[in-house]
């Protein structure tokens, strides 16, 4: 089998051990390769691949469930999500007021922050320290952005997520 009938198969036996037991808080942080084996019944049956040491299971979001369980992938998620999401709307309001100068910085890290996740549904750059540290550095700039920005004038309550004064 050629690449992708492996990464098919590493995913299915991960997600079958995820889903079998340890799917709340996973087997531990950087436990991936010490336990595929343990439930790598699909990879394990490919002889081509027999005492080949298997590290990642070249998707940082199935990794990540392994890993930490539902609630690390949750976590993961909804950090990065909480952010773009919060990008995109920042990005719509400069659009509104023709600010190119701060939406192209937006949409650039927006971008940056995109091509890191989607990276990490076909490899595992989360263990790689160059891509992790320009991933994680656009996502603190932009963070850093929209929670500088003025929120939403209608709302009366107050959140640690928005700018000003607490």
């Amino acid at each position: 089998g050629g690449g992708s009938n492996r990464r098919l198969v590493l995913w299915q036996d991960a997600l079958y051990a995820c889903l079998s037991g340890d799917s709340l808080f996973g087997k531990g942080t950087d436990h991936y390769e010490l336990h595929v084996h343990e439930s790598a019944e699909l990879s394990d049956a490919d002889k081509s691949h027999l005492g080949k040491l298997v590290r990642h299971a070249h998707n940082d979001f199935i990794q990540a469930f392994y890993e930490n369980g539902i609630v690390g992938l949750i976590g993961f998620l909804g950090i990065w999500g909480f952010v773009l999401w919060r990008g995109l709307l920042s990005s719509l309001a400069c659009a509104k007021k023709s600010d190119i100068r701060r939406l192209g910085l937006r949409l650039g890290l927006i971008a940056a922050c995109l091509t890191f996740l989607a990276e990490a549904f076909f490899e595992f750059p989360a263990r790689s320290p160059c891509a992790v540290v320009v991933a994680w550095s656009a996502l603190g700039v932009l963070l850093g952005l929209v929670l500088r920005e003025p929120g939403d004038r209608d709302s009366s309550a107050a959140s640690a997520f928005s700018p000003g004064p607490r």
